[in-house]
């Protein structure tokens, strides 16, 4: 089944990993914490175990950058999401850290919820302002007149609730909205949409 997933790790150094992950699984949004172990090594190599409240394990291997600040992974669970990227964020973060222009791309999948739905592909480029008091406005590449506003609520963990005003199902004018981190200073926001049905992530640049 799709999926596409979002979540927060705490390593802390002993081999010990808390946290919490939020997936949309086959249309499905859920959500719960994860606690686990992991193992780095000498080669920039590192492998950890994560286990939901549910007590089922997922297992994941990656490689490290040498900064230590970008994980490039898999998921070795048979049938398993192929690829993830995790990136490093700052212990608290504030609205005033999602702030400026970023360079922003929608991409993914929709799967029928209720009869008479049809499945669909999404893919959605443009440019994002935030002003750091909590708006959002939009401008999808090629676009004309006003751009539209959104919301981006960040919350002290670093997750950020994202209400974007850009075509929705159907291609009509709406809103599409994600649960998503700010990482690496501010300077990248990466995340998934809520909305069920939808199996779409989010990821924003900051422009140079």
């Amino acid at each position: 089944q799709p999926a596409a997933s979002v979540g927060r790790l705490v390593l802390d150094g002993m081999g010990n990993v808390s946290g919490v992950s939020s997936v949309n699984f086959a249309g499905y949004f859920l959500g719960n914490s994860v606690t686990g172990t992991y193992q780095a090594h000498n080669d920039c190599s590192i492998s950890w175990s994560l286990q939901d409240d549910s007590g089922a394990y997922q297992h994941f291997s990656g490689t490290v950058t040498p900064d230590g600040k970008q994980v490039q992974f898999r998921q070795t669970d048979e049938g398993a999401a192929r690829h993830g990227i995790m990136m490093q964020t700052a212990e608290t973060c504030s609205a005033g850290d999602f702030r400026g222009r970023y360079h922003f791309s929608i991409s993914g999948s929709t799967v029928p919820m209720v009869e008479g739905q049809s499945a669909g592909a999404v893919a959605l480029q443009g440019t994002a302002d935030a002003d750091g008091g909590g708006g959002i406005s939009v401008r999808l590449q090629d676009a004309s007149g006003a751009s539209p506003t959104g919301t981006a609520e960040v919350g002290d963990d670093c997750f950020v609730q994202v209400d974007l005003p850009v075509p929705a199902t159907g291609g009509q004018m709406g809103s599409r909205k994600f649960r998503a981190m700010l990482v690496d200073g501010g300077k990248h926001l990466i995340g998934v949409e809520t909305d069920a049905g939808a199996i779409v992530t989010l990821r924003m640049d900051a422009a140079r």
